[in-house]
């Protein structure tokens, strides 16, 4: 049996068939026994499955619904529930970034406050030397073996 008869078969069963292919279909059926064989297995199937098809009952649709309704999760079985490793990461990710920040912010103050401390040091030094140089000539003598100092004023 060929493809095209097959999909003719399938087609009727399943409701899609128009009036001119159902008479096609039945006109084939009637020349054809191994087309009618296919016909009466699929015609078998579907009345089994009438026959075994069961009403959903109404009331446990809504059973199910007043029950998923009073359920709620609790905020810490959906804080396991998702994946706890990434969340971790993050966390511990954006802790190091404010550390990092942290002790830059305080390297740099240290820095500034190094750099001020070598201006004044720099500055004393200056003036420290202008007043070495500021200071009068002086006489030194070595007489009796004592030295005399004497400022030039």
């Amino acid at each position: 049996m060929d493809t095209a008869k097959t999909e003719l078969i399938n087609e009727y069963f399943d409701g899609e068939l128009d009036r001119e292919s159902e008479s096609f279909l039945f006109s084939t059926l009637s020349r054809d026994e191994e087309a009618r064989e296919y016909f009466k297995k699929v015609s078998q199937i579907e009345s089994a499955v009438r026959e075994t098809k069961v009403e959903f009952p109404h009331e446990l649709e809504e059973r199910i619904f007043t029950s998923i309704k009073n359920v709620k999760p609790k905020f810490t079985d959906r804080l396991l529930n998702r994946n706890f490793f990434p969340m971790f990461s993050y966390a511990a990710a954006l802790i190091l970034i404010i550390v990092t920040i942290f002790f830059f912010v305080q390297a740099n103050s240290y820095q500034q406050k190094l750099n001020q401390t070598a201006v004044q040091v720099s500055q004393q030094e200056k003036l420290i030397e202008l007043l070495y140089n500021s200071l009068p000539a002086a006489n030194v003598k070595n007489e009796n073996n004592e030295i005399i100092i004497k400022a030039n004023i």
